[in-house]
């Protein structure tokens, strides 16, 4: 489903807590099977983030891509949560699953009640 199906369903079901995790890719060359579709063309997914109306944290991996997408985060929603775990590559939950753990579990402690 594309993040703006997926933001309209959260939204619907009233969901306490969205998460997307993405995952396609080692980076010592294994990868994980399944289907990945790219198009060209402009991508711009703030009116779907805009339109979450949920708690979002982002978390990152320190590959020189990610980092500049967490600035990019960072500068259009200065609110959200953003966090790089260092030292990590596209799998970071896989890499570091314990700094992974601590970072969902801090932000999952700050949500309302």
């Amino acid at each position: 489903l594309l993040l703006d199906e997926r933001v309209r369903i959260a939204n619907e079901a009233a969901a306490d807590l969205f998460v997307s995790i993405h995952f396609n890719w080692f980076q010592d060359g294994r990868a994980n099977r399944g289907v990945e579709t790219y198009f060209l063309g402009p991508t711009d997914l703030r009116p779907a983030l805009d339109a979450l109306d949920r708690p979002v944290l982002f978390v990152f991996s320190s590959l020189e891509w990610a980092v500049a997408a967490a600035k990019d985060v960072r500068e259009g929603w200065p609110k959200v949560p953003v966090k790089v775990i260092d030292e990590t590559s596209h799998a970071l939950f896989v890499d570091k699953p314990q700094e992974f753990n601590r970072v969902l579990e801090e932000f999952l402690a700050s949500l309302p009640k």
